[in-house]
């Protein structure tokens, strides 16, 4: 287990999150969709329902699955969409949990088939309808947070050089680059579409800590 800084606090609060190549698929609990609300809500998701996702062994409880990633290259970088693509080829474990995650998710959709429209309600439905985080051997994540008047993405916190900064920049990362991810996937988002006929899913996930390796030089 690995504990990184929490959001919003100075690096060092201590939070629990699991190896991604070592957490178990079945002690995950996936809960009933319900509407997102609170203070701090975005406008943009006001309207979402979110099913969340809680991790749970006989000695742990977690409320969401909170997971460490070991070091992946970085492929792409968007700084105005907070979009970050990361080449895991050489992460096969990894691989083999992100795609059981992702077949966990579907098929919970399966079972509760209820949560979706009668016409989505069938295995090839949903494959279509679900947004992927894993692609073959990419693995895309979006740093929250999004400002690309401000030149500056999310409230996540990276270390970088030997220091902790708050947010990133489009400077922050280049292709090629290793880091690690502290992120905690939260549940299964429905999204519905603009013309109203059908919902599309996603894994809700917020990246909390990014750690770059330490080239020698």
């Amino acid at each position: 287990m690995s504990g990184l800084g929490k959001v919003d606090q100075e690096p060092g609060w201590a939070e629990i999150f699991l190896p991604i190549q070592a957490f178990t698929i079945s002690n995950i609990q996936t809960q009933e969709p319900k509407k997102h609300s609170g203070i701090g809500v975005p406008a943009y998701v006001a309207n979402r329902h979110l099913a969340q996702m809680s991790y749970h062994t006989s000695l742990l409880h977690l409320p969401c699955v909170a997971v460490f990633t070991p070091f992946c290259k970085v492929a792409a970088w968007d700084s105005t969409t907070g979009r970050l693509d990361l080449e895991i080829d050489d992460q096969p474990s990894m691989i083999t949990k992100l795609n059981a995650l992702q077949e966990m998710i579907q098929d919970t959709l399966l079972k509760q088939s209820k949560w979706l429209p009668n016409h989505q309600r069938t295995r090839a439905a949903i494959e279509q309808t679900f947004h992927k985080l894993l692609r073959g051997t990419m693995f895309t994540v979006y740093v929250h947070g999004s400002n690309p008047e401000g030149k500056q993405t999310g409230r996540v916190w990276m270390w970088k050089t030997g220091v902790w900064q708050k947010g990133v920049s489009q400077a922050s990362f280049r292709k090629g680059q290793q880091i690690r991810l502290a992120i905690r996937f939260q549940g299964i988002c429905f999204l519905p579409s603009s013309n109203g006929g059908d919902v599309y899913t996603r894994l809700q996930h917020q990246v909390i800590s990014i750690i770059h390796k330490i080239v020698s030089t």
